[in-house]
C-alpha cells in the first residue's frame, strides 16, 4: 500500500470504554439491516496523522463492517476519510472490446465527504473503497482515529 501513516493495533480486551460503545453502534446497524443474528469482534487499530500523512485508496474486504471514530481531529485542519463509488465496470466492458472511451468518463469517480466532527463514529461496509488525503492545513499536531472492522467469530 502507498501511504504515509503511523498504525499502532488496539486489542479489544483493552479496558477502553469505547470498544463496547463501537459494538453496540455496529450491532445496531446489523440490527437495521436485518442481518440474521451472529456473535462478531472488532479489529481495531489507531491512526495517527502528522502534517503530509495520508492513506491510499483501499478498502476493508473480506470484513463485513468498518468504522472509524474521530478522537483528535480539527474540522478547519483535518480531512475526514474521503468515500469513492468507484465504476470501473463500463470501462472495462468498453476496453475487452478495443473501445476506447473518450473524456475518461468511466475514470472519474464520485466521491462523498461526510461532514464528521471530533467525537464522530462512522460505520460502513468494508467494501467501500475510502482514501485520507493530505491534510492542508495542519501544521502542528495529530489527526487521530480508531479505526476498526467487524468480523464474524467462528
Amino acid at each position: 500500500m502507498f501511504c504515509n501513516t503511523w498504525q499502532e493495533e488496539v486489542y479489544e480486551n483493552s479496558k477502553s470504554y469505547v470498544i463496547p460503545q463501537i459494538k453496540r453502534e455496529c450491532k445496531k446497524v446489523l440490527d437495521y439491516y436485518n442481518f440474521d443474528p451472529f456473535e462478531f469482534e472488532l479489529e481495531t487499530w489507531f491512526n495517527v496523522h502528522a502534517p503530509g500523512m495520508y492513506q491510499e485508496t483501499h478498502n476493508h474486504m473480506p470484513y463485513i463492517l468498518s468504522g472509524i471514530y474521530y478522537i483528535n481531529y480539527d474540522k478547519d485542519k483535518d480531512h475526514p476519510a474521503i468515500f469513492v463509488r468507484d465504476n470501473n465496470t463500463y470501462g472495462y466492458v468498453c476496453s475487452s472490446q478495443g473501445i476506447k472511451v473518450n473524456n475518461g468518463i468511466w475514470d472519474q469517480n464520485s466521491q462523498f465527504i461526510l461532514d464528521v466532527e471530533e467525537g464522530d463514529l462512522i460505520i460502513f461496509p468494508s467494501t467501500l473503497d475510502h482514501l485520507v488525503p493530505k491534510s492542508p492545513n495542519r501544521v502542528d499536531g495529530y489527526r487521530v482515529s480508531l479505526s476498526f472492522n467487524v468480523r464474524k467469530m467462528n
